[in-house]
């Protein structure tokens, strides 16, 4: 401690100084005299405050005692640092810090520690003497921010950095995505949320829209659990994520959501086949759906065959597809589904094809005898396409009822048939069979399997009462047991007037109530299942004479009186 001296007498023996040293409280910690004008202090508590007061003694008497001098040694604090927070219980909070400031240790050094709101009013003002304290009754759903100020014998320090608390977690994403068209132009899209904290000021969410190349379009802001997008280019692909902002801070971004504005394309109807060369064939096709006109929308046309192995596959932008130089006697299946922004098509109805058509009716049939009830028949066919592996023939064989006795699939255009009763009458008819299903049936082709009879022979004519007579013959002919064989006889006058016709089974006739005076001929046939005899010898009677005429010509024979 040092002073200035302005007195007389200073430099005579007995002239001194009265140093005396008080507390705060006024309690006398040292009195010391010199003859020095300073005086050195050892021991004192630094950190303390003191007062100093001096007083000059001379030959004379006492001076007056000096101004009492205030004195600290330290500084005002130094602000906290590094301050922690840590949550230990439903809203409650420990906050501790640290302190760097020397004559920390003094009665009455202390801490303020301050708790601000959002809008920066005080909420909490604590004093404490350590450095920490629990914050507690906060609202977990509000944003809080703490500052502390050290309080020395100095005075304040400066306030802390500001530390926010953060009361909760970060939001959860946003779940359970909805996208709906309402207009023309416009989309809701709507969510959930299960934050906590959804309801209070400044939690919300942005809303962020991106194209296939996941850059961003668009960004809104609300508040709300929805939002409406407007003016999108709805036949473009876009992605949608959401997410939540609170107290606490953000949540992730959601899972991205397809914007599904406009459906999937309808499936291609209307798909025709057009032949435009020998092989070569167009497939054309219509489509009602949306968005056509787009970049990448495309169709892909498949080409199967019939054991559903794939053959062709292309795309193309057209709404038709020109293939070539397949197999044309095959059968093949189209399909075609169209490809959008949105997605696939169903895939269009199955369109079987096959360049030819049903097989033509087998033409110039021919029956040839090779041996004893056993036929070689034999065929033309114009059709395309015989080549392949299920192009084949029925031959049916009919009886004269119409009934199937025989029926034959074969490969080639001839057949045997054989086992057929040969004095039966059958019909024969051969129908093609191809991938496109079965021809007409040929026309029907009489079995010849015996000769027509032959004509009656030894015609015999006999007068057996008054006004009767009998005409017999015998026939050598095959086949006369069978149903259906009989004979036609015939009687014409000289002028070749028929005046009889009668048919008979039998092999003799009975004729009545002719003019036996007059002249007549008798003509037989045989009528058999194959066909008719020849026509037998006209045979002249007169019933005077009876004589039979010879083969052949007529010859006149004369009344003898």
């Amino acid at each position: 401690v040092s002073w200035n001296d302005s007195s007389e007498c200073q430099n005579y023996s007995g002239y001194h100084y009265t140093v005396t040293i008080y507390d705060t409280d006024n309690h006398r910690l040292i009195e010391q005299n010199t003859t020095d004008r300073s005086f050195t202090v050892e021991d004192l508590d630094w950190c303390s405050q003191y007062w100093v007061h001096i007083q000059a003694i001379g030959p004379t008497g006492l001076s007056n005692e000096s101004t009492l001098l205030k004195y600290q040694e330290s500084v005002a604090p130094m602000s906290p640092t590094n301050i922690q927070l840590r949550s230990t219980g439903p809203q409650k909070w420990l906050i501790a810090w640290n302190d760097d400031t020397d004559c920390q240790n003094s009665a009455a050094y202390h801490y303020v520690v301050i708790t601000y709101d959002q809008k920066q009013q005080i909420v909490n003002k604590l004093n404490v003497s350590d450095r920490q304290t629990t914050l507690d009754g906060l609202d977990g759903c509000s944003e809080y921010w703490v500052t502390i100020r050290a309080i020395g014998i100095e005075g304040p320090s400066n306030e802390s950095r500001a530390v926010k608390i953060h009361s909760t977690s970060a939001p959860s994403a946003p779940t359970d995505i909805q996208i709906r068209k309402y207009e023309q132009t416009k989309l809701m899209v709507s969510w959930n949320d299960s934050s906590e904290c959804r309801n209070y000021s400044g939690h919300h969410y942005t809303v962020a829209v991106y194209d296939n190349q996941m850059q961003l379009v668009d960004e809104l802001n609300t508040t709300d659990l929805s939002v409406t997008l407007v003016d999108l280019d709805l036949c473009s692909e876009y992605w949608v994520t959401v997410r939540a902002v609170g107290p606490g801070g953000h949540s992730n971004e959601s899972g991205a959501v397809k914007i599904d504005a406009v459906s999937a394309p309808d499936k291609p109807t209307d798909i025709q086949l057009h032949r435009l060369e020998h092989t070569k064939w167009m497939v054309s096709w219509n489509d009602s759906s949306e968005c056509q006109n787009y970049s990448g929308y495309h169709y892909t046309v498949t080409i199967y065959d019939t054991d559903n192995h794939r053959l062709i596959e292309q795309n193309t932008t057209d709404r038709s597809f020109t293939v070539e130089d397949l197999d044309w006697c095959s059968q093949y299946w189209v399909h075609i589904q169209a490809i959008g922004p949105t997605g696939l098509s169903n895939e269009s109805t199955l369109l079987k094809y096959q360049e030819s058509v049903a097989p033509m009716s087998p033409t110039n049939i021919q029956l040839r005898s090779t041996g004893p009830q056993k036929w070689l028949i034999a065929w033309n066919d114009d059709t395309d396409c015989q080549n392949s592996a299920a192009y084949h023939y029925v031959v049916i064989t009919y009886d004269q009822k119409q009934q199937i006795v025989n029926k034959l699939n074969v490969s080639d255009r001839q057949t045997t048939l054989d086992g057929l009763d040969g004095c039966s009458e059958y019909w024969v008819t051969i129908r093609a069979i191809g991938i496109e299903g079965p021809s007409n049936e040929s026309r029907a082709v009489k079995i010849h399997s015996t000769s027509a009879p032959s004509a009656p022979t030894d015609i015999q004519i006999r007068k057996y009462e008054q006004t009767k007579l009998m005409v017999s013959w015998n026939d050598s002919s095959e086949c006369q047991n069978y149903s259906g064989y009989h004979y036609t006889v015939t009687i014409y006058d000289t002028d070749n007037h028929r005046l009889i016709e009668q048919n008979t089974t039998d092999r003799s006739f009975t004729v009545e109530d002719l003019d036996w005076c007059s002249q007549y001929w008798v003509h037989i046939q045989a009528i058999g299942p194959t066909g008719l005899s020849n026509e037998s010898t006209l045979l002249k009677y007169q019933e005077s004479v009876g004589v039979k005429s010879k083969e052949s010509d007529p010859v006149k024979l004369y009344e003898i009186p």
